[in-house]
């Protein structure tokens, strides 16, 4: 009885939602920034994360009747590591990556002004890193080296949206271990919103 009861009112919640979905314009476009943390160190002699920031492009495709929407985002970003706390005069590695997602999100409720979403994403991330080095053959003195690697990425998300045209996100970037991070990101969102009387 009590799943019965479950299922009837998820489906009245969906179709309602499918039914506000409907009135909402199909494309959309967000621009925003975003703030990153590293989520792992490799061991008590790495340097620890620091805070980075990237900049993304993100175009969505409302899917009719849905309560559904996907979209592509492209971002790129740097973030950093500390020095070692006994060794002031280590030099932290840079990182630079490229990241393209595709994401698909739910909508999860929406109120006059006010809308909450979830959603995944998988895509992949190029990745160049620059890195200290002490090369024996110059005696031991600190250089600069680089390289470079594309990682998978597996993107959970969730957020809301205000006024239809602002998005505040929390967001996983689950890539090879050492670059995997926390992140919020603020966009605004051009298109979107709901049609008006006589589109």
């Amino acid at each position: 009885m009590s799943i019965a009861l479950c299922t009837v009112v998820l489906s009245a919640i969906a179709q309602n939602r499918e039914q506000e979905n409907s009135k909402v314009k199909i494309f959309e476009l967000e621009l925003g920034v975003g703030a990153g943390m590293g989520s792992a160190r490799l061991g008590p002699y790495s340097p620890s994360p620091h805070p980075g920031l990237y900049v993304f492009i993100e175009p969505r495709l409302n899917i009719p009747a849905s309560v559904f929407d996907v979209g592509i985002q492209l971002s790129i970003g740097r973030s950093s590591d500390n020095p070692r706390p006994s060794d002031p005069g280590y030099y932290y590695s840079a990182k630079y990556n490229s990241t393209v997602v595709t994401f698909v999100d739910y909508n999860l409720r929406k109120w006059r002004n006010i809308s909450l979403f979830g959603g995944i994403g998988v895509g992949i991330s190029a990745i160049d890193r620059i890195y200290p080095t002490y090369p024996e053959e110059l005696g031991g003195r600190l250089e600069r080296d680089a390289s470079s690697l594309n990682t998978f990425v597996f993107n959970p998300r969730i957020g809301v949206e205000f006024w239809d045209h602002l998005r505040v996100t929390v967001e996983y970037k689950c890539m090879k271990r050492e670059f995997s991070l926390f992140g919020i990101t603020v966009g605004g969102v051009f298109g979107g919103g709901d049609k008006k009387k006589n589109e």
